[in-house]
């Protein structure tokens, strides 16, 4: 029997381990006359496969790997890397191996969670070739991948030999067996896209690795797509399985949340999770996590004591500097939930905005509804929602007959130069105490010629007499560059109207320049969005949230476009500094509301009524004029004051 070498212990032999386990099993083999499983072609010829077994001193390196994932992942990682894993991610193996039936196991972004998925899958294999393992991601692409990595594995690593696929078995990227298995139905390795077609295959460990992504869970609905899609794994299941979550939560609603919710008959948690955040977190924080926090964490803090708290818990691979630099272009918020794995139930109280207090639906450009009725009970399932579950857009219950003209429209821009942020322009139009947004226009161009151009044309088509731009670094000049090319439009549009015999009543916009203040930005924005719509003053044009939806789609770089969206931000607005990534649509509409903040402060049921009062007043008196005059007609005439005297009752 080959010399037992551990892999784990941190001695001279373990620099020799790497380039001698070939060897060893070669030896180990020849000794106990077994031949290769690899050139073993009958089934009856194969050797049963060895359950894993508890390590007894002078045991074989074969023994050890069955016993313990840890062993395997720590010759995998030699093999890939020449390096063993992290301390966290030994742990974070150990709970795979050794934790529930029904697992989650979340970490933080660049955890290398699905490569130790993946070694996990072939480790089953290992221990027993005749495992059915399906990996299920939130793409099909990023399945076949993990697929393909675990295949390549297989065939380079000296280890695996013997499960190497035979010419009679199947091998490709997307179902293959390994060599010594029984030949089955289903594949000892098949990846899925989340949502694929999983009737007919059969599982005995299923990994749901990164099914939740931001792509697909940027609404409501997709959020309850895949709520449905995973349900279909306990049918596949074989008796006795496992199914292990590993992923990212990517928001507050997330699906690793929901399973945490489900109970059994008995009242028992059907799925535990465990999580590993990527900085050690402070006794504060170690309370929220509650016992879902890895023991790893605070064992960690209770040995190298308090002062390594808010230090990265894998330095080795992401040093503090770089968790900082993230932190900065995430924005606090998202850190918090793909970093720290911040799931509390509580975090929820801090997002006050919610769609459900805003009203949605087509605006005309000229005038607006008089009377609107806030409500929960139309709700636009069409529209797509970024923001948490039960949050939806909702039409008025209530809309009324009459009409009028908007007090004044104008518009709130906020330019930026040409990168990450966004020239971001909203337009709106008041009435008795409520802001319409119109229309809202975003570009990455910065100060660019079809940006300009593009604004000068919404500012002209919704009649816009004055156009709001926030004071930024350019000392003026989005404003100097702006002038003209509006100008311009306006000229086109009033040649447009003479030539065709139209009145042209509107033509020019006043453009002011405003300063947004020393307040924090995050503040300054609640404090008028924040009593706005809470009070049901500010209502969205349909076509704002469907262009808001559109032009992300449009967008390269899947993982972060969904920050861009209006929807998004306003939903995910905190009072903590740099809570979002990206601001600038919300901001615009807060600046907006900010200009109509003096007719904010009117009572619009009460206006309305006055103006249906007065209506119906001079309707009356119009219908009393015209009573008067047919009866003068009729007797001979009498004079226009005489009726108006008769009509009005005298003061006493």
């Amino acid at each position: 029997m080959a010399k037992l070498r551990d892999p784990l212990k941190d001695t001279e032999e373990r620099q020799r381990l790497a380039s001698s386990v070939k060897q060893q099993l070669k030896e180990e083999r020849k000794a106990k006359g077994e031949l290769s499983a690899a050139q073993i072609v009958n089934p009856a010829q194969r050797p049963p496969a060895a359950p894993p077994m508890r390590v007894e001193p002078g045991v074989s390196l074969d023994a050890r790997i069955r016993a313990d994932f840890r062993v395997f992942l720590t010759l995998v990682w030699r093999h890939l890397l020449g390096s063993d894993p992290n301390p966290i991610q030994l742990d974070l193996a150990y709970w795979l191996q050794h934790g529930p039936d029904r697992a989650i196991i979340m970490a933080f972004r660049g955890f290398s969670k699905s490569w130790i998925t993946g070694a996990y899958a072939l480790w089953r294999l290992y221990c027993d070739p005749d495992e059915k393992i399906m990996v299920v991601s939130g793409s099909l692409k990023r399945a076949i991948a993990t697929s393909t990595w675990c295949f390549s594995l297989v065939m380079t690593m000296d280890l695996l030999a013997h499960m190497r696929p035979t010419a009679s078995t199947r091998q490709s990227a997307t179902a293959w067996d390994v060599g010594n298995c029984i030949p089955a139905q289903s594949a000892s390795f098949t990846p899925f896209g989340i949502g694929g077609q999983l009737v007919g295959f059969r599982g005995s460990c299923i990994i749901p690795d990164d099914v939740e992504t931001q792509t697909n869970s940027l609404t409501v609905v997709m959020r309850e797509k895949i709520e449905e899609a995973v349900k279909e794994f306990e049918s596949v299941l074989t008796p006795g399985g496992v199914i292990k979550y590993l992923g990212t939560p990517h928001d507050i609603d997330s699906l690793y949340m929901k399973l945490l919710r489900l109970k059994d008959k008995a009242g028992k948690p059907v799925y535990q999770a465990r999580i590993w955040p990527a900085l050690f977190p402070t006794v504060e924080e170690i309370k929220k996590y509650g016992p879902i926090l890895a023991p790893y964490i605070p064992a960690q803090i209770k040995k190298h004591g308090p002062s390594i708290v808010g230090h990265s818990t894998m330095a080795m691979r992401f040093t503090d500097e770089d968790l900082e630099k993230r932190r900065a272009a995430m924005g606090n918020s998202e850190f918090r939930l793909q970093f720290m794995l911040d799931l509390a139930g509580s975090l929820v109280d801090k997002f006050p905005l919610k769609l459900k207090d805003l009203m949605v639906m087509d605006l005309d450009p000229e005038r607006a509804p008089e009377e609107l009725v806030w409500g929960l009970t139309h709700i636009d399932r069409d529209l797509p929602v970024m923001g948490f579950d039960g949050d939806y857009w909702h039409k008025p219950v209530h809309t009324g007959a009459h009409y009028s003209p908007y007090s004044r429209k104008i518009g709130y821009l906020d330019g930026s130069g040409r990168g990450q942020d966004e020239t971001a322009l909203s337009i709106g139009g008041e009435l008795y105490g409520r802001v319409f947004l119109l229309d809202l226009y975003a570009s990455k161009d910065g100060y660019g010629p079809e940006t300009l151009k593009a604004i000068a044309r919404l500012i002209v088509r919704w009649g816009v007499t004055t156009l709001y731009v926030e004071a930024n670094y350019g000392d003026g000049m989005m404003v100097a560059l702006l002038k003209p090319v509006i100008q311009a439009e306006w000229d086109i549009q009033q040649a447009r109207l003479q030539a065709g015999g139209k009145r042209v009543e509107h033509v020019g916009t006043a453009i002011e320049e405003v300063k947004s203040g020393a307040v924090q930005k995050e503040k300054r924005m609640l404090s008028v969005l924040e009593p706005a719509t809470q009070q049901h003053r500010l209502v969205i044009n349909r076509e704002v949230v469907l262009y808001d939806d559109r032009s992300i789609r449009q967008m390269d770089g899947e993982d972060t476009r969904h920050r861009y969206a209006f929807g998004y931000q306003y939903t995910h607005l905190t009072r903590e500094k740099d809570c979002l990534g990206h601001d600038d649509r919300l901001e615009t509409v807060a600046g907006l509301l900010a200009m109509f903040a003096a007719e904010l402060g009117v009572n619009p049921e009460g206006i309305a009524l006055r103006a249906k009062s007065e209506r119906s007043d001079a309707l009356l008196a119009e219908l009393e004029e015209e009573a008067w005059s047919m009866a003068g007609r009729s007797s001979g005439g009498s004079s226009r004051d005489t009726r108006v005297q008769a009509a009005r009752p005298s003061s006493r």
